[in-house]
């Protein structure tokens, strides 16, 4: 995989993310107990997202509190966790996108879908549900040396509670319900590196986060098509029948029940990059269909040219092409910055109306406000002295009504990096 890169949510909480393989954008978010670090770590995970990214660009998000992620979080409710994902997809530039969700991150997936239709194109779903589930079930798993989930472990309260006094051993639970048929050793590994990278608080809050979840009333809102998958043997909290409501109660939805009882789709994944696939359709069979229908409008259409190609006479500077015009630039306390005309704002008179300049997040302000021409320098000095020029004309526009686009995707700022000052410039 690709270097972990930062985005910075609604709240302030820095939200890892990392992007990798080709083709048009998929977002994942995955379940509270997976990390990017994971992903490189396990050979099957890591077997799964090369596959993956031979077919799409995909944009994973680290959740809040796990991993390379923000740890010192206190907020881990549903408005949270979608703020953390529109953060990452504004920091990867990403205007619309499918999006992959899987456990309770499956959740959040529907409710930005829902919420937002314009952003998300096409929804996928991994072990999802929309009520509260249930405990993890008391059947025997095969095998020896394995941890069983207790059947005397009834209410959520009972079970969240052993995340803060025993973590060690609820993570081994986890992986123990996730990964029933595999080698005790497997489960142990997991278990500690998950004891490593969440803190037991965290764990704790997930848990909550986890058995809160009820989003019946937002399934009938989503429009993106959906594909909605489960393991035929595999029974946590997230049950087939769990499953099966959601995809029954989203409109144009397609339900597949995959072969085994591994709780990840990471593991067996051959069916399901295969269904991947077929829903968000194979970039070679569409290239090669535009190539076919080409061809016939070449044989319909092709005749001799009938004008001359010549070499251009002198140097064309591309900025000739762009009008000059006075802009304001705006950048805001939390590093958001745009520019927008300056006949975009009227002259008030006295007792006149103004109109709105910029739409800020919460305890959001404007730290540097001012006009200068698109074919103006700014100049960008940081906190680690160094000093970056850009074209005004090369920033990017926006409405009233918009904040902006990160700082992080116009400058090549580093993790701690932050714009102190700024000088217009010819």
């Amino acid at each position: 995989m690709s270097e972990i890169r930062f985005a910075t949510s609604a709240d302030g909480t820095r939200i890892a993310y990392t992007t990798f393989g080709s083709g048009p954008p998929l977002v994942e978010v995955p379940r509270w107990a997976q990390t990017i670090e994971w992903n490189s770590r396990d050979e099957e995970f890591a077997r799964f997202y090369e596959k993956l990214g031979e077919f799409r660009r995909v944009t994973i998000v680290e959740r809040r509190g796990t991993g390379a992620s923000e740890r010192d979080v206190d907020d881990f409710s549903m408005q949270a966790h979608i703020a953390d994902v529109l953060a990452v997809a504004d920091a990867a530039g990403l205007e619309s996108f499918d999006i992959f969700g899987s456990g309770d991150a499956a959740a959040v997936c529907i409710c930005l879908a829902a919420r937002m239709p314009e952003r998300v194109q096409r929804l996928l779903l991994w072990g999802a549900y929309a009520s509260p589930p249930g405990v993890f079930g008391s059947e025997t798993m095969p095998g020896s040396g394995r941890l069983l989930p207790s059947p005397t472990l009834t209410s959520v309260a009972n079970y969240s509670d052993m995340f803060r006094t025993n973590w060690p051993l609820a993570a081994r639970l986890v992986a123990d319900a996730f990964f029933p048929n595999s080698p005790a050793d497997h489960a142990r590994r997991i278990a500690g590196f998950w004891t490593e990278w969440l803190t037991k608080d965290a764990a704790y809050e997930y848990v909550l986060f986890s058995w809160g979840i009820n989003i019946l009333d937002q399934l009938a809102a989503v429009q993106a098509p959906a594909l909605v998958m489960h393991r035929r043997g595999h029974q946590t909290g997230h049950s087939l029948e769990a499953c099966r409501e959601v995809a029954a109660r989203i409109a144009n939805t397609r339900f597949v029940i995959v072969d085994g009882d591994v709780g990840v789709h990471q593991y067996q994944h051959d069916q399901i990059i295969a269904e991947m696939r077929k829903f968000l359709g194979d970039e070679a069979k569409v290239m090669a269909l535009i190539r076919e229908e080409l061809l016939e409008v070449r044989a319909q259409f092709a005749d001799d040219r009938r004008t001359e190609i010549m070499p251009a006479e002198g140097e064309i500077d591309l900025e000739q092409m762009i009008a000059e015009e006075d802009m304001v630039i705006s950048i805001t306390a939390s590093s958001y910055i745009k520019r927008l005309a300056l006949s975009t704002y009227r002259t008030q008179g006295r007792g006149g109306v103004g109109v709105m300049g910029m739409d800020t997040k919460d305890d959001d302000v404007i730290d540097h406000l001012f006009v200068a021409s698109t074919h103006d320098y700014l100049l960008f000095f940081t906190t680690v002295g160094k000093v970056y020029r850009v074209k005004v004309h090369e920033l990017p526009l926006g409405t009233r009504q918009s904040k902006g686009r990160a700082l992080v995707n116009v400058l090549p700022l580093r993790q701690d990096e932050r714009v102190r000052a700024v000088i217009d410039t010819r």
